[in-house]
């Protein structure tokens, strides 16, 4: 963890105090830091060469300079300071640690995103590819029924074919109805997909669209009757 500033200020202070106490004058010290790196050794500072190196950069260059310059507190204030506000190789790695987990988190929450939108996208045209295949099978059924009908119009249908333009009926309605369940499923797959995948306009305009499919069916039918003279409003 990166000292604060009364740290460092009450360390560099206990480093003067105990120099003084061993050095009696300027004249009996070496040229170096001996006696600090010592003490900062012994009493296990985990900054001390770093501390050195700011004190040299601010024109201490030995243990006589810490011990008899008159103005060393104030030397002490701005190494303080600076060392303080100044991060660590340990914080620097920490706070990119952070920013590489979340790097990583975003980009894994990218990847669901994609992921999942592309099962979306696989199971709507796995499904237009099924409607595609019902309506084929759809068309065929109703060939076979113009065929028998053909036949019919002519009073040649023979009573097994009667029977078989019967169950192509039957398999014609029940076709219809699959074709029709699997054209529901479509569209909500569609307006799911416009809702969770970024096409809010477009949905709203779908949507719309359907409603008016409604009206224009009812008046279809409406029509429809009209023309039969069954219209009960006339």
């Amino acid at each position: 963890m990166q000292p604060n500033q009364s740290e460092i200020l009450l360390t560099l202070v206990k480093l003067r105090y105990f120099l003084v106490s061993l050095i009696e004058s300027p004249e009996e010290c070496y040229d170096n830091f001996n006696i600090t790196e010592e003490y900062f050794e012994r009493r296990n500072i985990q900054n001390g060469q770093e501390l050195i190196s700011r004190l040299q950069d601010n024109g201490i260059t030995n243990d006589c300079d810490i011990a008899f310059n008159k103005d060393i507190h104030n030397v002490f204030r701005s190494i303080a300071q600076d060392f303080s506000t100044t991060p660590d190789l340990k914080s620097i790695l920490e706070d990119f640690e952070i920013e590489l987990n979340d790097s990583y988190l975003k980009e894994d929450k990218i990847s669901k995103f994609r992921r999942k939108r592309e099962e979306k996208l696989n199971e709507i045209i796995g499904l237009l590819f099924k409607l595609a295949k019902n309506w084929s099978m759809h068309h065929e059924i109703e060939d076979s029924i113009d065929d028998f009908n053909a036949l019919d119009d002519v009073e040649l249908l023979r009573p097994d074919e009667e029977n078989q333009l019967d169950v192509l009926g039957d398999n014609s309605v029940y076709s219809f109805d699959v074709i029709s369940k699997q054209t529901q499923k479509y569209i909500q797959l569609l307006s799911d997909y416009y809702f969770k995948y970024g096409g809010d306009l477009i949905l709203a305009g779908f949507v719309n669209d359907i409603s008016n499919l409604k009206s224009d069916v009812a008046k279809k039918y409406y029509d429809l009757s009209k023309n039969q003279g069954l219209d009960t409003n006339s």
